[in-house]
């Protein structure tokens, strides 16, 4: 398109949902719909130390219905996304996919993790052995955040990672909407997005859990929020 920029940039036009980082910070996977009534797709856009490159359609990892959420592994190797597509669970569920010379790999995460209603906002823990990610399925109070204990790798070589039965972690739901859990770098601080205080217009706000002593205190809010 001649309306697109002369230089590469991953700011081409339509709408931007979501984008992920790898861990090294050479690659960026963006979530895009070129029109408003078409599907989300993730594209991946690359730094070669200057600038970032135009974004590419990751033809292997996406279909006719929507992906979102992508989240990369600490260590790189995989990438965690949420899809409605066909074939699924239920709405949207998360799937984890990997990238060689050959190309991607993908697969559902399973009924373990997966729910007849929606799963998404994957993020995982610093040391790549859990999985935090949001989901509305029976018996969570509107939505909660769930955390699942990676399943460590057999005597074969598991080219995918695969974890244990999820579970609501408690401590950092509320009865209200509890979503998008972020993990930091360091230790098991926790942040996630909660209208659990809400008061007219406000919408989510930012909440951060401490971990002190290896225990995770009640989330505080801090002086931020997202409108809805």
């Amino acid at each position: 398109d001649s309306k697109d920029p002369a230089s590469p940039s991953p700011n081409l036009p339509g709408g931007q949902l979501e984008a992920a980082f790898s861990p090294d910070g050479t690659q960026m996977v963006l979530v895009r719909w070129q029109a408003p009534d078409s599907n989300a797709d993730m594209y991946i856009s690359k730094w070669n130390g200057r600038i970032w490159s135009r974004p590419a359609l990751l033809k292997s990892l996406n279909t006719k219905s929507n992906e979102r959420g992508p989240a990369f592994s600490r260590d790189g190797r995989y990438l965690y996304f949420s899809s409605d597509r066909e074939g699924g669970t239920g709405g949207y569920d998360l799937y984890v996919a990997s990238s060689d010379n050959k190309g991607w790999k993908v697969q559902s995460l399973g009924p373990d993790i997966n729910s007849p209603d929606d799963e998404g906002g994957p993020s995982v823990s610093s040391d790549d052995n859990r999985l935090y990610f949001s989901s509305n399925r029976s018996g969570a109070r509107e939505e909660d955040i769930f955390v699942a204990e990676r399943i460590p790798p057999g005597d074969e070589k598991q080219e995918l990672p695969s974890f244990h039965e999820a579970k609501a972690v408690k401590h950092l739901n509320s009865k209200e909407h509890d979503v998008q859990a972020a993990l930091t770098r360091r230790g098991e601080h926790v942040f996630l997005a909660s209208d659990r205080d809400s008061r007219g217009s406000r919408g989510y706000g930012v909440y951060f859990s401490r971990v002190v002593d290896g225990k995770s205190l009640k989330p505080e809010k801090v002086d931020l929020y997202i409108k809805d």
